[in-house]
Order: structure tokens, then C-alpha cells, then sequence
């Protein structure tokens, strides 16, 4: 479906249902080059829910169980200045980000305000957001 795109971006938000298919988008996007947009995902934050199927929690380990070469990725920088207002109103969720394949392992979103690089090995941790303690 992503033959001749150069760098797609995808959301992958199909979280529901006993068939939960996050794990093989994953394993099929990691040979290419396209940024991965996870819907639902653990940040590390009280105020940003997240998904679980089945006891699994939508979040960095499953990254590194489905991705065991993947050195890094990024979550939403909840306390970044963005130019348009927040419209998620009661729950709001995380949004985890992984860049494939792209600038030769520089990835743009490094270094980006809006972002905040989450190591993956040896285990995932994950930002110790100061507004974490704050009502949001």
C-alpha cells in the first residue's frame, strides 16, 4: 500500500476488537521509511491515557518486544508551546512517534520541540514530565 511513497506518514490508531493489529503494522512498516504515529499510547503522564489489549499496554515494551533492533523512539511533548489549542476535551491520550529508515539514523524529529525522544535499550524510559505532579 506505501510502494513509491518516499516517506508516508502513518497513523495507526486500530485499537479495538480481539484482533488487535499493532504489532504487525509495526513489523511491516520497520523495513521501510515512514514515520508511525501510535494513537493511544503510555507517555508516562497521568493526564494522558492509554490503551491495553489483553494485559498489554500500548506503550514503549510493546515497542521493544515487536521492534527488538529499535534503538529509540518519541512521544508527544506535552509541555511544548504548539500554535494551535489542544481540542481533546475530557480523556486525553498519548501519541507515541517512530521514525523508519530515515536520514540515516538522524531522525528530523530529534532536537524538535514538539517531540521528546524516548530510549529504548536497554529498557524504555520514558520523560519525567515537570507538569506530571500539575492538573492539565
Amino acid at each position: 500500500m506505501l510502494s513509491g511513497l518516499q516517506r508516508p506518514l502513518v497513523f495507526l490508531d486500530a485499537h479495538w476488537g480481539p484482533d488487535w493489529p499493532l504489532a504487525g503494522e509495526l513489523t511491516a512498516l520497520r523495513t521501510g521509511a515512514a514515520v508511525a504515529v501510535i494513537d493511544d499510547f503510555q507517555i508516562g503522564h497521568p493526564r494522558f491515557g492509554y490503551d491495553t489489549y489483553d494485559g498489554q499496554v500500548c506503550g514503549p515494551q510493546l515497542v521493544t518486544e515487536v521492534l527488538p533492533d529499535l534503538e529509540r523512539m518519541f512521544v508527544g511533548n506535552i509541555e511544548a508551546d504548539y500554535p494551535l489549542p489542544c481540542l481533546q476535551t475530557g480523556r486525553r491520550s498519548g501519541t507515541g512517534i517512530i521514525a523508519f529508515g530515515l536520514d540515516g539514523g538522524h531522525s528530523p524529529l530529534t532536537g524538535h520541540p514538539w517531540f521528546v525522544e524516548v530510549p529504548l535499550r536497554p529498557h524504555p524510559v520514558l520523560p519525567p514530565w515537570i507538569s506530571a505532579g500539575v492538573s492539565q
